[in-house]
């Protein structure tokens, strides 16, 4: 799948066979692209729902391998005594349900954890998931932090006289892990103006 919201890398090169040509491309979002940023550096626009058994704390580069760009990342901690932890955007997200939407994410975790949206109309609401993310320990057990790109048109598009969209994540602690974790870091909601 192509990611619409880049502009494109160009570059030209003489090939030459045997030889090895290293091109590092640097990519920049196109110039009508809208995006919601979540950067953790400053509080959070994610806020627990009435369900959500324990809260997501902010937590700092005291220990690096806890954020992935910056001072701070966002953390869930669900011990074994809890269950349920949903972050729902706190904001009225106005966007447009007939376009693509994208979410982009750097996470790491050790437990599944889910991500979609609220549609709103007036007083009702409908929930829409739109991925379930594995975790993304590697063979020592300790998460490892990944990028992903979530496409949000779906879950969109199947409300589309909605009021507005909040996002949600949410976790619940499997039963084979005793304590849940979810590390978040430099989320964006991404659609063309």
């Amino acid at each position: 799948i192509m990611y619409p919201f880049l502009k494109p890398h160009e570059v030209s090169v003489d090939l030459t066979a045997g030889d090895t040509i290293v091109v590092k491309p640097e990519f920049e979002y196109r110039d009508n692209v809208f995006f919601i940023h979540e950067d953790f550096e400053s509080g959070s626009q994610l806020g627990e729902t009435s369900s959500s058994q324990v809260q997501m704390s902010i937590v700092d580069n005291t220990n690096p391998d806890d954020v992935f760009e910056g001072e701070h990342s966002a953390y869930v901690e669900i011990p074994g005594d809890f269950v349920l932890w949903e972050g729902r955007w706190q904001n009225e997200m106005f966007l447009p349900a007939t376009e693509r939407i994208w979410l982009e994410l750097n996470y790491k975790c050790n437990n599944t954890f889910a991500v979609g949206l609220y549609a709103v109309q007036g007083v009702d609401e409908a929930k829409s998931l739109a991925l379930i993310m594995n975790p993304t320990t590697d063979d020592a057990g300790v998460p490892q932090w990944n990028k992903i790109y979530v496409e949000l048109t779906t879950s969109a598009a199947q409300y589309p006289s909605a009021d507005y969209f909040n996002l949600y994540l949410e976790c619940a602690r499997q039963t084979d892990v005793e304590t849940a974790q979810v590390w978040l870091d430099n989320l964006k909601i991404v659609h063309f103006e």
